[in-house]
């Protein structure tokens, strides 16, 4: 087992080639327990001749992640994010020009 910039990986040797498999896990406590089952895995197979160099995959690590939530903008919530940032950058003229009611920006978007 080996640390490669914070990551964990398998390095062994088998039949005079040297394989290194990344496991596709950062190097935490609970992590390095699973790819010590891994690495007993991989020895287990080597013994009882099973192991397949084509077929690497078995050893890495899978995890599952929930994906974040999109959060989806409305063109309405883009405008208005927009008319923030420019509320800085503008004269007041220029800004009341831009700033449009939310209603009638809704009504122009539909339109």
């Amino acid at each position: 087992m080996k640390d490669d910039r914070g990551r964990l990986r398998l390095r062994f040797s088998f039949e005079g080639k040297r394989y290194s498999i990344a496991l596709g896990v950062e190097n935490t406590k609970a992590n390095f327990k699973l790819a010590q089952a891994k690495a007993d895995e991989l020895r287990v197979d080597i013994v009882f001749k099973r192991f397949d160099a084509k077929r690497l995959e078995k050893y890495k690590l899978i995890t599952t992640f929930a994906p974040k939530q999109a959060h989806t903008l409305t063109l309405t919530d883009i405008w208005l994010k927009y008319l923030d940032y420019k509320r800085a950058l503008v004269k007041p003229g220029t800004y009341q020009y831009l700033a449009v009611d939310k209603d009638c920006l809704h009504l122009m978007i539909l339109s």
